[in-house]
C-alpha cells in the first residue's frame, strides 16, 4: 500500500491549499534535521516524507493523479499511451513523479532558507558579537509565517540555490542592524572602535564551523548618533546563499555632565537663590581636557536662564575647525522654608529693590 500523503501532513483529503501550506509549514520546521541534532537521522526521514507529501499535494496536477491512482500510479506513471487518466487528455504519456531534494522544497517555500541556522547569542558590546540573536522577532526570518515558538534567528534571509537545475535566483540575506556605544569624549576626539565578531559557516552536509574576526569602525570627530557603518556580506554563511550585510549603528553613552543636542553640549547648572541674586562662578571641564570658567555677576540669574559659550561644543562634521556651543542652563534652587527673622530681614533688603 502506498504512502498516505494526507495523513503525513495531518490534513483531510479535501484540504484547501492554505490548509496544506499551514500543515507543511509546521511539520517542516518541527522535523528539520538542524532542529533535531540529537535525533538527526530519524528527523531527516520524517523531513523527507513531509516535503514529498507537500510537493505532491501543493501541485494540482500531481494531486489529481495521486487522488486517482495513489503513490504507485503517481510514481509508476500507469504505463504510457492508452485510455488516459481523467483530466489528462491523451493519457499521462508515461508521466512519472520523482521527489525533489527536500531541502530545495523547503527553500522554495521559506524563500530560500536552506538550513535552520545557528542558535548562538548576541554578546555584549564591545565584547564578542555572535552573528545570531536570541529572543528577537523583529528580524526573525520565520516571523512572517507566525512561528511564535521559533524565535532564534541567524543573520540571513536565505537564498535559493543558483544553477540551472532548479532555476532559482541566488538571493542575499537580510541586512541586520546592531547598536554599539561610544563616550562623548571618544566621539569628540575621533576613535577607531574595535569589535570582535564571530559568524557560523554551514556546509551542505549539515556541518558547521565558526569564523572570528576583529573589525574596526572609524568614528570621525563629531559623528552623530544614529550613524550607520556597513559591513557587506558579513552574516552567517549558508550553502547556495550570499550572506547578508551587517550594519552597526552608533549610540552615545550617557555623560556625567553633558547632554548632546546636535553639535551643542548642554550642561544643567543648579544654583542657590543667593547665587542667583549675587552672582556665580562655575568651572566646567571640556571634552578636550581643558576647563572653562563661567562668571555671571552683573545681572540676576532668573530660573531657566541660558548662557552660551561659542565654540566649546562638539566638532561639526565636514567643517574642520568648527565647533558647536556649550549651553549652560540654570536652575535656581529655592529654600524650602524661611524663618520669621529672616523674612523681616529680607523685607528690609528688598523693599527698595525693583
Amino acid at each position: 500500500m502506498g504512502k498516505d500523503y494526507y495523513k503525513i501532513l495531518g490534513v483531510s483529503r479535501n484540504a484547501t491549499e492554505e490548509e496544506i501550506k499551514k500543515a507543511y509549514k509546521k511539520l517542516a520546521l518541527k522535523h528539520h534535521p538542524d532542529r533535531n541534532l540529537d535525533n538527526k537521522e530519524a528527523a531527516r526521514a520524517q523531513f523527507v516524507e513531509v516535503n514529498e507529501a507537500y510537493e505532491v499535494l501543493s501541485d494540482k496536477d500531481k494531486r489529481k493523479i495521486y487522488d486517482q491512482f495513489g503513490e504507485e500510479g503517481l510514481k509508476g506513471g500507469m504505463g504510457g499511451g492508452g485510455g488516459g487518466a481523467e483530466g489528462f487528455p491523451g493519457g499521462m504519456g508515461g508521466f512519472s513523479f520523482h521527489a525533489s531534494d527536500p531541502f530545495s522544497v523547503f527553500e522554495q517555500f521559506f524563500g530560500g532558507m536552506g538550513g535552520m541556522g545557528g542558535m548562538g547569542g548576541m554578546g555584549g558590546m564591545p565584547g564578542n558579537i555572535r552573528f545570531s540573536s536570541r529572543g528577537g522577532r523583529q528580524q526573525n526570518p520565520f516571523s512572517g509565517f507566525g512561528m511564535d515558538d521559533f524565535r532564534n534567528f541567524s543573520f540571513q534571509e536565505g537564498g535559493q540555490h543558483g544553477g540551472s537545475s532548479g532555476g532559482y535566483v541566488k538571493r542575499k540575506g537580510d541586512t541586520v542592524e546592531r547598536h554599539f556605544a561610544c563616550t562623548l569624549e571618544e566621539i569628540y576626539r575621533g576613535h577607531n572602535k574595535k569589535l570582535r565578531i564571530t559568524r557560523t559557516i554551514y556546509d551542505d552536509r549539515g556541518g558547521q564551523r565558526q569564523e572570528s574576526n576583529t573589525i574596526e569602525i572609524p568614528i570621525a570627530p563629531g559623528t552623530r548618533t544614529g550613524t550607520r557603518f556597513d559591513f557587506p556580506e558579513s552574516g552567517d554563511v549558508y550553502p547556495g546563499m550570499t550572506p547578508g550585510d551587517l550594519v552597526f549603528i552608533l549610540d552615545e553613552k550617557s555623560h556625567q555632565y553633558y547632554k548632546r543636542e546636535g553639535d551643542d553640549l548642554v550642561y544643567t547648572c543648579k544654583i542657590s537663590l543667593l547665587q542667583a541674586l549675587t552672582g556665580v562662578k562655575i568651572n566646567l571641564p571640556l571634552l578636550d581636557g581643558k576647563n572653562v570658567d563661567v562668571m555671571l555677576k552683573d545681572n540676576v540669574i532668573e530660573p531657566g536662564y541660558v548662557h552660551r559659550i561659542p565654540g566649546c561644543g562638539m566638532p561639526r562634521q565636514n567643517k574642520k575647525g568648527s565647533f558647536g556651543d556649550m549651553v549652560v542652563k540654570f536652575e535656581v534652587v529655592f529654600p524650602k522654608r524661611v524663618g520669621e527673622n529672616e523674612k523681616q530681614e529680607l523685607k528690609k533688603i528688598f523693599q527698595n529693590i525693583h
